[in-house]
């Protein structure tokens, strides 16, 4: 799998992700207007959004560490040694061995519930604490569907199949915009909670037709002396550690949420929802894509190849991410106005939460390189690297928090400045450990970055100049929807077009490819 094969399967992702994301936008966007940032009872959303790190922590740590850093690498490998029979024997077994795991998990956590909660959220009391108790274990079973999901994304990914794994996310935000829609207003957050886990068995079901056709066939068996199923365990482990060292900074940072003013729980996760967007849509697309590559070319101890392929794939999800955290940035307001204005979200709450997506995004950029830094290391069935800079970022995360909550008395913005700086963190010790540890060398693209920085800068003064200007000069007469849709539709197309026209002036190679895909029959060179 090339590079361009890479950027191919990073689009269909991309595309794939924009669409779950505006629909996870639309989503937040009920939420505002139907509950606000400081409802109570089955109204309190900020409960909803507590409750749901639980089951989250669960599929996280177990589920997508486990998959993404163990099954692929194995699963790839006995794919590439033409052993399909064992290659679907592990399958099988992963899915027998993670279903009753989880299992087990759960019924434990169900039994638990009233005092892990006091652990994700120390600030809530009374009435919100027994809420978020209930929701819990309701959203409880969302975990084991996502897990055989996962495990048949897992698999289509090594097969380069990427259009029913991208479907999934669509059909999971489609069943909670649907229960908020027809439930909220008589069940409150108890509608939403059963709609995740509705959402997250229309994720599995839709999996489940491709992988029986790539050959994939269920039986009941549990082998865990198996030599596959050692190194899986053995390649885990160190994740699960690592992944629950990035949890315990979630479950901190909500911890101190639930401290601060009483719309913090909510203003939080919109904040990160919206900067997540250019995160997901670019950064993560490109990790996902790029994973059994990278697989297979370590399996093949293709070094240069690596450097030379993860230079591209790094320049090419800056390309975009930077001008995007710019961009969001200048227009953050308008953004929110849109997506939440009106109903119960007041203008206090546009402000706060835009200001807190601010310091999200100065640590944007570093972030949205982190997930294809750690899987390289992944590839090369290293663990343990990524396992110890999480450790490490951990404390920075802490301090951080601490600083800025509770010494410069920034509110829920200081938790966001802290995530920036714990993130920018990460991002710069796995690119060094890269260096120095696994020897791989040339890999960051620091001309084009550069390059893409003035772009991105030269993009964002005229925006913030002009844009004002021309909608004054307009002199609209529109009202509500159309004049918030009209505030952002202008100041983002002079963006896209000023953005193209510096990119070209500076030559910067990803926008001759971009140009390329889009014109197939003009050739643009730089």
């Amino acid at each position: 799998m090339s590079s361009k094969q890479i950027i191919a399967g990073a689009i269909l992702l991309g595309l794939s992700s924009l669409i779950s994301r505006l629909l996870g936008v639309y989503r937040d966007h009920l939420f505002g207007i139907m509950f606000g940032t400081t409802s109570t009872g089955i109204h309190d959303i900020g409960v909803y959004l507590t409750a749901f790190r639980i089951p989250d922590f669960l599929y996280t740590v177990l589920i997508y560490g486990a998959i993404s850093t163990a099954f692929i690498p194995i699963f790839t490998e006995l794919i590439t040694k033409k052993d399909d029979k064992k290659a679907c024997d592990f399958a099988t077994n992963i899915t027998n061995t993670l279903i009753l795991f989880l299992l087990i998990c759960e019924i434990i956590i169900f039994i638990f519930t009233p005092y892990l909660t006091k652990i994700f959220a120390a600030g809530f009391t009374g009435e919100r604490l027994d809420l978020m108790i209930k929701l819990t274990r309701i959203m409880l079973l969302s975990p084991i569907f996502f897990g055989i999901s996962s495990i048949f994304q897992g698999i289509q990914n090594t097969y380069k199949i990427f259009l029913y794994p991208a479907l999934a996310p669509i059909f999971y935000n489609l069943s909670i915009i649907i229960g908020t829609l027809f439930f909220a207003k008589n069940y409150g957050i108890y509608g939403l909670a059963i709609s995740v886990c509705i959402g997250a068995f229309l994720h599995m079901l839709i999996q489940i037709p491709q992988t029986i056709k790539l050959g994939f066939k269920y039986k009941f068996s549990i082998n865990l002396k198996n030599y596959e199923m050692k190194r899986f365990f053995k390649l885990m482990i160190p994740r699960i550690i690592g992944l629950s060292v990035d949890q315990l900074t979630l479950i901190i940072n909500s911890n101190f949420a639930t401290t601060l003013s009483y719309s913090a729980t909510t203003v939080l996760p919109y904040a990160v929802n919206i900067q997540s967007l250019p995160l997901g849509l670019f950064g993560i697309a490109v990790a996902i894509a790029s994973f059994s590559t990278f697989s297979e070319m370590a399996a093949n101890k293709d070094h240069e190849k690596v450097s030379y392929v993860l230079k591209q794939s790094i320049s090419n999800i800056l390309f975009f991410v930077i001008p995007s955290a710019i961009g969001l940035y200048i227009i953050k307001y308008d953004v929110i106005n849109l997506i939440f204005g009106g109903g119960k979200f007041t203008q206090n709450d546009i402000i706060l939460t835009g200001d807190t997506l601010s310091f999200l995004l100065i640590g944007l950029a570093f972030q949205s390189i982190t997930p294809i830094l750690a899987r390289i290391f992944y590839s090369y069935h290293d663990t343990k690297t990524p396992l110890y800079t999480a450790i490490f970022a951990i404390l920075i995360n802490i301090i951080a928090v601490f600083i800025t909550t509770k010494i410069l008395n920034l509110d829920v913005k200081g938790i966001a400045l802290a995530i920036s700086l714990t993130g920018i963190f990460n991002s710069i010790i796995l690119a060094i450990a890269l260096k120095f540890k696994l020897n791989l060398q040339n890999f960051f693209p620091f001309k084009n970055t550069i390059k893409i920085i003035i772009s991105s800068s030269l993009m964002g003064v005229f925006v913030y100049k002009i844009s004002p200007l021309i909608i004054n000069q307009l002199h609209l007469n529109f009202t509500g929807l159309i004049l918030k849709i009209t505030n952002l539709a202008i100041p983002i197309s002079l963006g896209i077009i000023l953005y193209i026209i510096f990119a070209i002036l500076l030559k910067i190679p990803e926008i001759y490819t971009l140009l390329n895909k889009c014109f197939p029959n003009s050739k643009f060179k730089i």
